[in-house]
């Protein structure tokens, strides 16, 4: 990890990322914002619902980890890469998938180091790719999800007309995380397309 230091003035960021790292739930993710502070992501507009972004993310991924791999800084912004994991639990009690994704953060801090506005960046493909790719294993060594795929005619639109059936209840989460929402957002949408098709999202 890389940080940037200076004059009287300057910030340790890589304590700050220590401490990001070892959040545990909502009102600790909320404790590094000021009042006000605004989060958003490439699916997220902006927001102060700070509580429900956490909240949202434990949902979906509730063994979510964050590791912060390099941090640059000054007296009142900072930019940080980050490696998140998680597993996808597409049915109750089954064998879900692991995922892993990229990305990097853009945060404004007032004087008291508190965060005033935080925007995240990253590639929505990335974690719908792999968690397409499980779902496809899934299918083909037997389907170990509760919802199995329908039977009789195209295997590709079986497993598409599957796969979106798996994923209905968790697009309804309104998922908004400050660190994956952008990944399920896609997946919603990447259900009922081709699986062999995976098109680029921009990065807003």
């Amino acid at each position: 990890m890389s940080t940037q230091r200076g004059k009287t003035g300057e910030r340790d960021w890589d304590a700050w990322a220590r401490t990001f790292e070892s959040i545990d739930g909502p009102d600790d993710f909320a404790a590094l914002f000021a009042d006000g502070g605004r989060f958003c992501d490439p699916v997220t507009p902006w927001t102060t619902d700070l509580h429900k972004v956490a909240r949202d993310t434990d949902a979906i991924f509730p063994d979510w980890n964050l590791r912060v791999d390099r941090i640059r800084g000054g007296r009142d912004w900072a930019v940080f890469e980050w490696t998140g994991t998680a597993t996808f639990h597409a049915g109750e009690g089954k064998a879900g998938v692991p995922i892993s994704m990229t990305g990097a953060t853009v945060i404004d801090v007032d004087a008291d180091g508190k965060v005033t506005a935080w925007r995240d960046y990253l590639d929505t493909n990335e974690p719908t790719q792999q968690i397409t790719a499980g779902l496809e294993r899934a299918l083909e060594g037997g389907c170990p999800l509760r919802q199995g795929p329908p039977s009789g005619g195209d295997p590709l639109r079986r497993f598409q007309a599957w796969s979106a059936t798996a994923l209905t209840w968790a697009s309804r989460a309104s998922w908004a995380s400050s660190r994956s929402s952008a990944a399920f957002s896609s997946l919603a949408i990447s259900a009922s397309m081709s699986v062999s098709a995976h098109p680029i999202t921009p990065i807003s």
